[in-house]
């Protein structure tokens, strides 16, 4: 039940410049200003500073996955990146990237928890979890993104509850009904403050009123899918 994070790869993971530097004179006049589309430029790329070893430190929290877009006019380097991919994180199915990766210039059509992106380019903006503006004043390196997400406290997706009411995981029938009290409670409560605005100090009233509402939600489940 881990929460799902997305990794760009150009200038996220992958350092292009380090590919650009490697080219003569010659290619970077011949492809100016599409650099990008330079036959075989993705195998040369060195990773970002600090960008493997996070990864790896993320994965034991999350859900790893690749979001990333290829020039549409360069196919190698399609099958480049993917080559990348696995020649700094495996190509077996121990890979933190294994059968993970989706390259496509509609980004907002990717559903997650979270993506690490440059740019808020191909749909990014329009991404369903919490965008990381990697590069930015908040996220300017990995260290930044990476201690920002292994603090994070996990939260309750709406997925997780409905898993575990058709008892998708398999679980005792007593340790499960258990667990969707705790798991849909606690989603309500925080869908609740989000969605009033209230800040950490509210008063008991509002309080009560929210498990209330959560009480509300959890009888309707229940006498909709009955094995509960």
């Amino acid at each position: 039940m881990k929460q799902t994070v997305f990794f760009d790869m150009d200038n996220v993971l992958v350092d292009f410049q380090s590919g650009i530097n490697q080219l003569d004179d010659r290619t970077k006049l011949e492809y100016e200003g599409r650099l990008d589309e330079v036959p075989g430029i993705f195998s040369l790329m060195k990773p970002i500073d600090g960008a493997v070893d996070s990864v790896y430190r993320i994965a034991k929290k999350y859900d790893t996955h690749i979001l990333s877009t290829a020039p549409w006019q360069n196919l190698p380097a399609w099958t480049d990146k993917l080559k990348w991919i696995q020649h700094y994180f495996g190509s077996d199915n121990k890979s933190v990237f294994y059968k993970k990766v989706t390259i496509t210039h509609q980004k907002g059509l990717v559903r997650g928890d979270f993506l690490i992106d440059d740019r808020k380019k191909w749909g990014a903006d329009l991404f369903s979890g919490e965008f990381l503006h990697f590069g930015s004043e908040r996220f300017p390196d990995w260290a930044f993104v990476t201690d920002y997400l292994l603090s994070k406290e996990h939260e309750v997706s709406w997925k997780e509850v409905i898993n575990l009411i058709k008892n998708k995981y398999d679980m005792p029938e007593n340790e499960r009904k258990q667990k969707v009290n705790e798991v849909f409670h606690k989603r309500v409560v925080t869908d609740y403050y989000d969605v009033v605005g209230f800040q950490d100090t509210i008063d008991s009233i509002e309080n009560d009123d929210c498990i209330s509402l959560a009480n509300l939600f959890l009888s309707i489940f229940q006498s909709r899918f009955w094995r509960i």
